[in-house]
This record gives structure tokens, sequence and C-alpha cells, in this order.
């Protein structure tokens, strides 16, 4: 039986076209970058043109494309790398959304011992942050607003740029975590208006551990870890030259194949029209602005874990949520800040399709999901 994986939102499988130009890196360029000789200059200029291949898809300048390992790093260096420079211009409010991953939450968190203070902003029922319901919130004390680009448990795409411009009316940065979005959407940095932008290589085809975090410049931030001062000073550490050429390269086929997203949120599209024939099933978030491959439905009386353990056992890769809070008895806190029960909230499975996916996949999902439903609820 021909496994469905339906957990993109957690991590993609790593393209063949990606695994073959990381090995091919490897295999060519083992200098130091930071070394003087011949090695150590090919080896930076491999960096630096993964660099520039990977700055101009994002529509930001190289130089203000910082490698990290993760999102998470991303996030905290963002957060707590700007919390100095905040300080001495008298700036201790940190404002983010009720439904920031936990790596936006906990590190802004973190900065209350310096003074700071935190404010969450809830989403609408739909899974929306809404720049009006930001607006009152932002003061000339806050020194970061943090929103991210499209919600990992819903899908939902938030107005990023009309928050930014709410932000920078108060002087205040603006963070957008996007792991979710790069490679699934378009992101121009400039554009978006965001001063610090979060991504993650393995959400879009390139293996765990390689990340980036774009600062835009002019913005003054301190490091996370002190060393041989690389990225500019901001990320000691020797650079990971194979994995930064791996994340150009899926960057670039995400780019090349933006055609097949269309196809994707037709296989979502169809997907939730189906689950939503199951009694007691509900849609969790706006269908519209949302990725293209999400779908988050909830299934009355059935609990989250038991049906995507059931699933699983018909062939079919799912979460119950984020992959961050996977194994959690409590319920969502993005589904309870949009103001949903804990029955509700508790009984969320997410879908994320990717361009692997294909229609027989959608309706395979939906019968397997209509099955254990049944099954389960015959149970209690």
């Amino acid at each position: 039986m021909k496994t469905i994986y339906a957990d993109h939102a957690a991590t993609t499988p790593t393209l063949p076209e990606v695994a073959a130009a990381i090995a091919d890196a490897i295999a060519q360029g083992y200098g130091n970058p930071s070394a003087a000789h011949a090695l150590g200059r090919a080896g930076r200029e491999t960096l630096e043109a993964a660099r520039e291949e990977t700055a101009a898809l994002l529509g930001c300048h190289p130089d203000e494309l910082i490698y990290t390992a993760s999102g998470s790093e991303a996030d905290n260096l963002a957060i707590k790398g700007m919390a100095a420079a905040a300080l001495a211009q008298g700036r201790r409010e940190i404002l983010v959304s009720a439904m920031e991953h936990p790596a936006v939450r906990r590190a802004a968190d973190s900065l209350s011992s310096l003074g700071f203070t935190v404010k969450e902003i809830a989403p609408r029922e739909d899974g929306i942050v809404r720049s009006e319901d930001i607006a009152p919130a932002v003061t000339d004390r806050c020194a970061l607003v943090a929103v991210m680009t499209a919600n990992n448990e819903v899908g939902t795409i938030q107005p990023i740029r009309e928050i930014a411009e709410i932000a920078h009316a108060h002087g205040a940065l603006m963070l957008t975590d996007a792991v979710q979005a790069v490679g699934h959407m378009g992101i121009d940095f400039h554009a978006l208006g965001a001063d610090l932008l979060a991504l993650s290589g393995h959400k879009f085809g390139a293996p765990a551990g390689i990340g980036a975090l774009l600062v835009r410049r002019g913005v003054r931030l301190s490091p996370l870890v002190d060393g041989g001062g690389q990225e500019r000073g901001l990320r000691s550490g020797t650079e990971n030259i194979p994995y930064a050429v791996g994340m150009a390269k899926a960057l670039s086929y995400a780019a090349e194949h933006r055609d097949g997203l269309l196809r994707v949120a037709k296989m979502r599209d169809r997907l939730i029209d189906l689950l939503l024939q199951i009694p007691g099933a509900q849609l969790n978030g706006a269908r519209a602005p949302r990725l293209p491959g999400n779908a988050n439905i909830s299934f009355s009386g059935v609990g989250s874990d038991a049906l995507v353990f059931a699933l699983d056992r018909l062939g079919v890769c799912a979460s119950a949520g984020a992959a961050c809070h996977s194994g959690r008895l409590s319920p969502s806190p993005t589904l309870r800040a949009m103001g949903f029960s804990d029955e509700r909230a508790t009984s969320a499975v997410r879908f994320s399709l990717s361009h692997q996916n294909d229609e027989d996949d959608v309706e395979r999902i939906a019968s397997a999901v209509s099955a254990s439903v049944s099954k389960i609820r015959s149970l209690l």
C-alpha cells in the first residue's frame, strides 16, 4: 500500500536535485571559506554564489541574508539580537500575534528579565490578524512587532505589509516568520516591508539544518554566538557551504515550478470539500487567503491524536496541529487564540499537500478520514 505523505508543513522530502547539488558541493568544495588559500577562496566563491542566488529569489540584497541552522535560530537571532539596541532607545515592548511559532513567543518571553514586556494580539476567528487590531497596541515604546507571514497550523496568510507600516510609524521593527511561506508563495522581502524575515530550507525541499534570517540594511543586531565573526559578525561558525547550495537549489526549483502551486491549491480545495461532507467536520481558518497546500479540519467528537494514529495505520501521514506541538495533551494555542472551544481545538487535524501529491492521493485521504472518523465515533 502506497504511503501518502500529507504533512509537508512539518517537513518536506529533500528534492533529488537538491541532494545532487549538495553531494557535488561536498565533493568539490571542502575548503574553509575563511581560509586564504585556493581551496578556501573556492569555498567562499561557492558560498557567495549560493547567497546571491537565494537573495535574488527572495528580493533582498546578498548582504542582507544571514545563514542559520534553522528557522528557530533565525527567530531567536532577530528577537534577542535587537534587544540591546532597543534598550538603548528606551523601547521595552514587544508585540506578537497570539498564533506565533514557539520560537518567537519563547524568545520574546525570555527578554522579560531585561525589562521587556510582551503583548499578544489575537487573530479573528478566521485565523487572520487584522491591522486595525494591531494599530492601537503599538506605541512609541514598542521595539518589535512579530507576525508570521503564514500560519503553520491553519495556513492563513497575514497582511504583513499593512502591519509593517504601522510598526514603522512608531519606530518599531517588524519581524515576520516566513518559514511556512517561503517556497509556497511569492516572497519579496523589500516589497513585504519587514525588517527581519526568518526562513527554513526543510520546508521547501532542502534538508533540515539550513535556514536564514533576512536583515534589512541599517538594522542593528547583536550576535547570539561569539566566535570568528562569520556572517557579518552575526552568526559565528564555519559556514555550511553544501547546505547553502542545497537551499539555493530548492528555492530555485520552487520558483521554476510556481505554476504548480495552482494545481496544489485545487487539490487542497477538493480535499476540503470532501472532508466537509463528513458530519461534524469544520474548516479552521479562512478558505482564503490560505497557503495552497493547507487544509485544517476539526471533526467533532474525534480526538486529533486518535485520528492521526488511525490514518497512519491506513498509510496516510497527517498532523495533529503543528509538529512542534505533537504529543501535547493541551488544545492547540493557535485554535484557542482564534476563539475555538477546547473540544474543537483538540479535534483538529492538519493535512498539508505539495506538488508531490496527486489527485488520487486526495481521494484516498478523504476515504481514509471518513472511515477512521466513523470507526472512532462507533467506539465512543
